[in-house]
């Protein structure tokens, strides 16, 4: 675009030009991120005195926009556990584990944590792991019981049985990314475009909020 390439060169009205132009074709985020690794950048090479003036002294970091997850409908609710309807052993996982998320409002994380003996159908509720190992019980209701015991049943004729993870892919356990894809595929299944573990959680809060909670 006309400017220097050499490092000393590069003035801070040239970096200026090129984080506006992030923040005109990208998201808020990802220009504070450019900024911050150009920081960076700018400052090892101002103590490796590859250059007299660091540039980046004279910029202010882009703002962030803080981005609203969007909260699912009792409708999208609805669907997306429709998309995961069936008697095979794919369905009966997802919508198990669609129900849990719904019921809970876990992390993705926490989910693909659980083992078989962190859940108790009788007293309907999960030990999940959160952040700093810190464990925390959780409760769910009888149509997530239901789901559960359908799922695990269905689980005994699979050949990675004997794990103990809960959640169960054709190689053994699930994890994070295998949730993430079922909660991907079942969303666009039920027409809702692109939708993510996290959701979940939000619409959890916020519907528990809206309850009085």
């Amino acid at each position: 675009h006309g400017h220097p390439l050499e490092a000393d060169s590069i003035s801070a009205d040239a970096i200026r030009e090129f984080l506006t132009h992030v923040l005109d074709t990208r998201a808020s985020a990802t220009a504070n991120q450019r900024y911050r690794s150009l920081a960076q950048l700018f400052a090892w090479l101002e103590r490796e005195e590859e250059i007299s003036k660091n540039p980046m002294n004279r910029i202010d970091p882009p703002r962030v926009e803080e981005q609203p997850v969007p909260v699912l409908s009792d409708n999208e609710l609805r669907a997306i556990l429709g998309a995961a309807e069936g008697k095979g052993f794919t369905e009966r996982r997802d919508l198990a584990i669609l129900r849990l998320f719904i019921d809970t409002g876990v992390r993705l994380g926490e989910m693909a944590g659980l083992q078989i003996a962190d859940v108790d159908l009788d007293l309907q509720v999960a030990i999940v792991k959160g952040k700093g190992n810190r464990l925390r019980t959780v409760p769910f209701g009888t149509k997530t019981v239901e789901a559960i015991d359908r799922y695990l049943r269905a689980r005994r004729s699979h050949k990675s049985a004997k794990e103990p993870w809960l959640w169960l892919g054709r190689n053994g356990k699930l994890r994070d990314t295998g949730i993430s894809q079922v909660v991907l595929r079942r969303g666009r299944q039920a027409g809702l475009g692109r939708i993510h573990p996290h959701q979940f959680r939000h619409s959890f809060a916020h519907h528990w909020l809206h309850e009085g909670g």
